[in-house]
Formats: C-alpha cells, structure tokens, sequence
C-alpha cells in the first residue's frame, strides 16, 4: 500500500513545487512592474526621486527565473546614469539662476564644494539636497530652515533667515549679561565656582528662559517658548568679538577651542565664524573677574 502511493506522494510535491515557483515569479514579476511603472508616466525620465527610487528597488531584485536579469542589469545602469544627469542639470540650473538673482543684489556667491554642493551666499551657507529636491540654509553650520530646491525659494529664505535673526538678537551689551546670567544659572546647577569652565552646549536651556523677562515669568506659558537655536547663539558670541565686547564691568568671556577630538560629535560643540568663510569650533565657555 505505502510503495502505491509513493508516486503519488512524489507528483503532489512536484505540482507544490512548481506552484511554489509560478507563485514566486508572479511576485517578482509585479513588483519589479510595480518599479518600473511610475517610470512610463508623463514625466517620469525627468524626476529625479523617481529615477532614484527605481534604480535602488530594481538594484535589489532578480529576475534569473523568468529571463529578465540581463536586461535588469542594463536598465539599472541607463537609470543610474540618467539620474546622474538629471542631477548635474538641476544643480546647474539652480545656480546659475542664483548667479542671476544674487547679482542683481549685489550679493557675491561662491561655490565652496561639490558633495554635497553647498554654495556661500554670505552669511550663509547653503546646502542643495538634490536627490530630495530641497536647499538648506545655513549659518555656522547649523541649519536655519529649509525649502524646497528653486533658486527664487533661497533668495526668499536667505532674507527671511537674515529677519529672523536680527528680530531675536540683542545687543552685544545685553547679550553679554544674559550669557553672564546664563553661566551662573548653571555653576549653581553643577555646583560649579566662578572661573569653572562650562560646556556651551549647556547655555541653551537657561539662554531659552532668559528670552523672557524675569517680570513675565509667572504668566508665561513654558510649553509655547521658543528653543534658543544654535545658530543665533553663534551669531551672538560672533558679534562679541566683531565688537569687541568679550570684557564688560569687571568681567572677561573667554572661549575653550575645542580640540580635534572634541569636534567628532558636532552636538558638543559650536561653530563660531570670525568672517564670511572662516571660523572655529568651541567647546566651552566661562566668566573671570579682572
């Protein structure tokens, strides 16, 4: 009885296995369409994103079971190198419309790298995320804001960046006092003396309360107060020194540079500039009585 149903065992395997297979390359075959698809829609040879995402997804499949893979492999390549391209072009593009745009201001830009291409439009840098169609605007080297990757939508936010920050800083005199402040906000903290060295990333809790004066503070509503961003913090201890301002009523500001090993985790420290394309990373900071 059991060498009669042998063969019978043997032909339902075989039927499972080749289901199991039609199964699988059915798979292959619809996502690998599913892929491809958003390429043969009006447009889609000339979007970067989709170009991209087609190249990754088709990089990881394998048609070998229905015949496909060496057209795979030449589609992957024509995709890869068309992205490229498309790339090459935006990025022209954008900044020769800047160049344009920047000009008619009298505003000097300069390309200062390639990966990414970042641009110095003073005194900002910015960043042009091609591959996600976005410009990140920059100073200090701590993102402002962000916006979409057309060169009218970075003249208009390099203004607006410029507004946010003269709106939200204070005079070297009145920020010197608040840092001062600020630093001993934290020596009480950390059990700390004047002349102990403090990190400056610390300063940015007691630098976001000190926002509001100490005569709002019990109507303020914490939960709706702005963060202190790096980037006016480095602004502001920018234009300490442009005007000379580090002493005041008996006390010296002086700044530890970080050193090459501190600087791996840019979170620790902060980017101060000295002039348009040149600047320092600090890691402390402290208050001494002459």
């Amino acid at each position: 009885m059991a060498d009669s149903l042998a063969p019978r065992t043997r032909l339902s395997d075989t039927i499972k296995s080749m289901n199991d297979g039609l199964v699988q390359r059915k798979k292959s075959v619809e996502t690998t369409r599913k892929f491809i698809e958003p390429l043969l829609k009006s447009g889609g040879l000339d979007d970067i994103r989709i170009l991209q995402t087609a190249h990754s997804k088709l990089e990881l499949q394998s048609l070998t079971t229905i015949g496909l893979e060496s057209e795979r492999i030449s589609l992957c390549e024509q995709l890869q190198a068309a992205a490229a391209e498309a790339r090459r072009e935006v990025r022209n593009r954008v900044i020769n419309e800047l160049h344009s745009l920047f000009n008619e201001s009298d505003v000097r830009l300069e390309v200062l790298s390639e990966t990414p291409p970042t641009l110095s439009i003073p005194p900002f840098t910015v960043e042009l995320d091609v591959p996600q169609g976005l410009a990140r605007i920059l100073y200090a080297r701590s993102v402002v804001t962000e916006v979409a990757l057309a060169a009218e939508a970075i003249f208009e936010a390099r203004t607006q960046a410029m507004g946010w920050i003269r709106e939200r800083a204070v005079e070297s005199s009145a920020f010197f006092d608040k840092l001062r402040v600020a630093y001993q906000m934290l020596l009480v903290e950390f059990g700390g003396q004047v002349g102990d060295r403090i990190d400056l990333v610390d300063l940015f809790a007691p630098l976001t309360l000190l926002q509001v004066e100490r005569s709002n503070w019990r109507k303020m509503n914490f939960s709706k107060l702005a963060d202190f961003p790096r980037y006016l913090l480095s602004y502001q201890l920018s234009r300490l020194r442009r005007d000379g301002l580090l002493e005041k009523s008996g006390w010296r500001l002086e700044l530890g540079t970080a050193t090459g090993g501190s600087t791996k985790n840019k979170a620790n420290v902060l980017y101060v500039p000295h002039s348009t394309n040149d600047g320092q990373y600090y890691l402390s900071l402290r208050f001494t009585e002459k």
